[in-house]
């Protein structure tokens, strides 16, 4: 039989955030919805719906229906689509420590140093976690945990450290460039598609970096940029910024 991890969220807490509340904007918080259009309303493909959609209900984003589908929880997606001061970190640090599993992780690994590769053993060992779900799950959890700024330098794990997150209105501003891109006409060569791949001027801008991060030469369209990246990457880190860049590319005209 093959062997099943326990759940965990298989989305970091931005793009469910993004997902979250755009199901919140367009559909309300009053009908459960079902896989096509959660697909359609939270704007992911049909087949990763149910990712999402589980994952935000672990962070507590969403709430399920037994055999109707997800409603999103409004008072959180309320704060979440336009913060106050702090409202946005204090959310942020919620739905971080919501899943039963993050809650053992950040328990045992609290001031120690966290890597992928023994995070995956720890997944493995203690808490019988598949080899594919291990490195899921230490893959996400790492990338919220350096998205909260919760591992320093050193690699240390700190739940109670200072948050650093982008700016709400920078994310906004970047949906709503996919947005625009994707519902843009193929035919129409006086429109000007604004790709979010070639904002790389403006990434140091969109990415929590702490002051440590170094930055990489890229060429796009004979152009040079220096594209801002934390430092420290592993290979997983690197694998999972080229799957973004995939996802980017299905905007690409």
């Amino acid at each position: 039989m093959k062997k099943r991890s326990p759940q965990y969220p298989q989305n970091n807490l931005l793009e469910t955030r993004d997902f979250s509340v755009s199901v919140y904007e367009k559909a309300g918080d009053s009908t459960p919805l079902k896989y096509a259009d959660l697909a359609k309303f939270g704007k992911v493909p049909t087949r990763d719906s149910d990712s999402y959609a589980t994952t935000a209900k672990l962070y507590g984003w969403m709430v399920s229906v037994y055999g109707q589908g997800y409603t999103p929880v409004g008072s959180i997606c309320t704060i979440l689509r336009k913060p106050q001061v702090d409202e946005e970190k204090e959310s942020y640090l919620t739905a971080f420590s919501k899943p039963e599993i993050y809650q053992k992780i950040i328990s045992d690994y609290q001031g120690k140093s966290v890597a992928p590769e023994g995070l995956e053993i720890y997944l493995i060992r203690k808490h019988n976690f598949s080899d594919s779900g291990a490195k899921q799950c230490a893959m996400i959890f790492l990338q919220n945990a350096n998205f909260l700024g919760l591992i320093d330098t050193d690699g240390l794990f700190n739940a109670n450290g200072q948050v650093t997150i982008t700016p709400i209105d920078e994310k906004q501003r970047k949906t709503k460039d996919v947005e625009a891109t994707a519902n843009a006409k193929p035919n129409s060569k006086k429109q000007k598609i604004n790709n979010p791949l070639l904002n790389v001027k403006k990434l140091d801008e969109q990415l929590p970096l702490n002051p440590n991060s170094k930055t990489i030469m890229v060429f796009i369209k004979g152009q040079e940029f220096n594209w801002p990246v934390p430092n420290g990457m592993n290979s997983t880190d690197w694998d999972q910024l080229a799957k973004q860049i995939q996802q980017l590319k299905t905007y690409a005209t």
